[in-house]
């Protein structure tokens, strides 16, 4: 009895252990990331604006989204089948380093291949998140059964919670990204930025928040009026697009550079990989707990959600998979599918106009290329209050309210920049832009995850969500692409009109789901 006693409490004290050093993982994994996200988020925030010049920074991120809807139809799956989950990582993160530092100097030799390893970098870290919270999710599961706790009657269930627990808790870490990146671009542009009186003449008030006195010759420039800067830009164009001077630019990427490194650090000594061999029972008291696992516990067959890769954690062995470009390919062939599809498109287009167009069109031109990480900062910052909203009533007032609401902030704020005549008395009202947009936008991702879920979960899931986000990101390289020959005001239309088609699509869609589901129903 007593034996039987100790026994028991030594099983409590290793499931402690494991639970504590699962819950430690996710955090090491949600603060790397945000770390690495955010130095790119400044980066790709002011990328419009600082490389105005020719159109090199639209047409960087071009390559880029082209080079990540290629690798992720092409070479992510075997890619992460080679490396594992981790090393995939930290590849990614070298990738993001590249890039970085590449616009210290920049120019089409040096931004172009960047741009390619940035768009790799894209594909392969993004692939890799849902292998690690998937697999945390497996073995807190397995954990809560040994402990005889569980609080689901099917494993499959149970597996599928923890994931999405561990998912929910690894995105509200990382999502705080937009924010701290951009409030870095602006501080350290700030800090090194000339007097106010050498700018303007104006106030420390009134330079703090962008006014000046431009002419209005040079506001019709601005906003939906503004086109490609292909052409020579004037000296003044110059001086409102572009970081000042040299050191100013050094310290910016290293600073940036920095933040990478952190996130390097981390990945490499504080984060285990799952394809290693039972990476979290590596404590010795965990010996004869391990050994009372099924080969089916120990062994987790997590699926991507960008690819049909999956992985088992025995040593130096990843399972071999099916062939995740032609089930991608045959998802083109589901009517569901094809009616996501032109939202996804929308999805992806939305986020390159915002990075590339909101940022250099209405918060650079405007004001100064000073302003954008702060007014970037306030876009993160309620895309972070929808989807906590979001996360929290969808429950209550089912999803398809929160799409209508998304469709129709998405119209609004398009429609408003459209007709907006930019005015430097009006500098807020690009805040309120963007809020509109991050309002929206917080919306639309949480619904597009949770609508393939819904959609797919019994038809091909690891296909569709590779379909999604291979026509997000050819709506962002798109996007970018028009940059080279469209005025702002044509891509608008563009988008209003794609995101008529969307919107329409994916209530066709959510019919027809509904109209399946009522037939099971009756059948069952």
């Amino acid at each position: 009895m007593h034996q039987d006693m100790t026994q028991k409490c030594e099983k409590k004290d290793v499931a402690r252990v494991r639970k504590t050093f699962i819950h430690r993982q996710v955090y090491c994994l949600g603060v790397s990331t945000a770390c690495m996200f955010a130095a790119f988020a400044g980066v790709l925030c002011l990328q419009s604006s600082i490389n105005v010049a020719e159109e090199l920074g639209t047409t960087t991120l071009a390559v880029a989204y082209g080079t990540t809807v290629a690798w992720n139809l092409l070479a992510t799956s075997t890619m992460l089948k080679v490396l594992g989950p981790k090393k995939s990582i930290l590849v990614g993160d070298f990738f993001y380093l590249a890039y970085t530092l590449a616009n210290i100097y920049p120019s089409f030799a040096a931004l172009v291949p960047a741009s390619i390893l940035l768009g790799i970098a894209q594909s392969v870290t993004w692939s890799s998140f849902p292998l690690f919270t998937g697999h945390f999710g497996k073995q807190y599961a397995i954990v809560k059964r040994r402990e005889g706790k569980a609080d689901h009657k099917n494993a499959t269930t149970a597996e599928e919670d923890y994931t999405c627990r561990f998912a929910g808790l690894f995105f509200s870490i990382e999502s705080g990204y937009l924010i701290f990146g951009n409030l870095t671009s602006y501080a350290i542009l700030r800090f090194f930025q000339s007097e106010p009186s050498k700018l303007s003449g104006n106030d420390s008030l009134s330079y703090m928040f962008g006014t000046n006195n431009t002419a209005n010759s040079t506001q019709k420039l601005c906003g939906a009026y503004q086109c490609s800067f292909k052409e020579d830009m004037t000296s003044n164009d110059s001086q409102k697009y572009e970081i000042q001077d040299w050191e100013t630019r050094i310290w910016l990427f290293l600073g940036f550079a920095f933040m990478q490194l952190i996130a390097i650090g981390m990945h490499v000594f504080l984060l285990h990989d799952p394809s290693s061999y039972n990476w979290e029972l590596a404590f010795h008291e965990a010996k004869d707990f391990e050994k009372e696992l099924t080969v089916d516990e120990q062994c987790s067959s997590i699926s991507v959600d960008l690819s049909d890769t999956k992985i088992c954690n025995p040593p130096h062995h990843i399972k071999e998979c099916g062939n995740g470009v032609l089930a991608t390919l045959r998802q083109l062939t589901v009517v569901q599918q094809l009616l996501v599809v032109p939202f996804n498109l929308c999805n992806g287009m939305i986020m390159a106009f915002i990075f590339g167009d909101i940022t250099r069109s209405y918060i650079s031109c405007l004001t100064s290329v000073v302003q954008v990480g702060l007014v970037m900062s306030v876009f993160g910052f309620t895309e972070i209050i929808a989807s906590f909203v979001f996360n929290r009533f969808v429950a209550k007032v089912g999803r398809n309210v929160f799409m209508v609401l998304a469709c129709l902030l998405d119209g609004a704020a398009l429609v408003f920049s459209l007709l907006w005549y930019p005015d430097t008395n009006e500098v807020w009202v690009p805040y309120l832009l963007v809020a509109f947009f991050g309002i929206s936008d917080g919306l639309r991702q949480c619904l597009v995850i949770v609508t393939y879920v819904q959609y797919f979960r019994d038809n091909g899931a690891e296909a569709a969500y590779s379909c999604m986000s291979l026509f997000t990101g050819v709506g962002s390289a798109l996007m970018y692409i028009f940059s080279q020959f469209m005025c702002v005001n044509v891509k608008i239309i563009t988008l209003l009109v794609v995101l008529l088609v969307g919107c329409s699509c994916y209530l066709a869609a959510e019919l027809r789901h509904r109209r399946n589901k009522s037939r099971s129903l009756i059948q069952y």
